[in-house]
């Protein structure tokens, strides 16, 4: 009996041997099921570098003189087809800040808008395609379509300039004028009201040219109709 104890005893596996079994199972299984992004790759470090054999082999020199060739009768063309479109750099370097035109005067806003109507006008006149040397086409949909965006949007935010540059002005104008206008009509029963008349008819003298230089509002709001300005 102690003989066939011993033996069931001795068939009987331990926990730990389960665990361990567990454990060797789930290791396994997390090598078999592992992403290849987890593993790390190591970069081949090389230590002869190629490069100057390469450049320095009989094909590959005659094969680079040959593409220079080619290449060298478009060059003129493509600077001149670069060279036509450096008018429109002034879009991004001439580009002011707002407080700038807020400083503005009319008469700059009017240059600006004119000349943006002019890159405008030019853009739509370009053709969809350039060739070059009849053997190279460039499409130019895609920028003339951005360069069309570039331009109405520095026209907009000169009239968002204008507006809120002028509407200030003719603010102050109408705060000016109901002002005298509520001095002058006040009743006169004695000598203080009369020299308070004639105080604010002095003013009215006095900010008169000042006055007619702040109605330039009046060409703006002319000038956004006549440049179509989104404001």
């Amino acid at each position: 009996m102690d003989i066939v104890n011993r033996s069931r005893f001795d068939q009987k596996p331990s926990r730990g041997n389960i665990k361990s079994k567990e454990e060797e199972f789930r290791i396994r299984r997390r090598k078999l099921y592992r992403l290849a992004t987890e593993e790390n790759l190591l970069f081949p470090f090389q230590n002869k570098n190629f490069y100057s054999h390469v450049m320095e082999n009989k094909e590959i020199i005659k094969m680079l003189s040959l593409l220079s060739t080619c290449t060298l009768n478009m060059k003129q063309d493509i600077n001149h087809y670069l060279i036509k479109w450096r008018p429109y750099n002034i879009l991004w370097k001439n580009e002011k800040s707002t407080r700038e035109l807020l400083n503005a005067q009319l008469l700059e806003f009017e240059t600006s808008l004119r000349k943006h109507e002019e890159l405008n006008d030019k853009t739509v006149m370009e053709p969809k395609v350039f060739v070059i040397a009849n053997c190279l086409a460039i499409s130019t949909e895609n920028l003339k379509f951005g360069l069309t965006t570039e331009i109405k949007l520095c026209s907009y935010r000169i009239g968002q300039a204008m507006k809120k540059k002028y509407k200030r002005e003719m603010d102050y104008v109408y705060a000016v004028i109901n002002e005298m206008e509520r001095k002058l009509d006040r009743t006169i029963r004695d000598l203080d009201d009369v020299r308070l008349i004639m105080e604010t008819l002095k003013k009215i003298r006095e900010q008169e040219v000042e006055m007619e230089l702040k109605i330039d509002p009046i060409e703006v709001e002319n000038g956004e109709t006549y440049w179509n300005l989104p404001v």
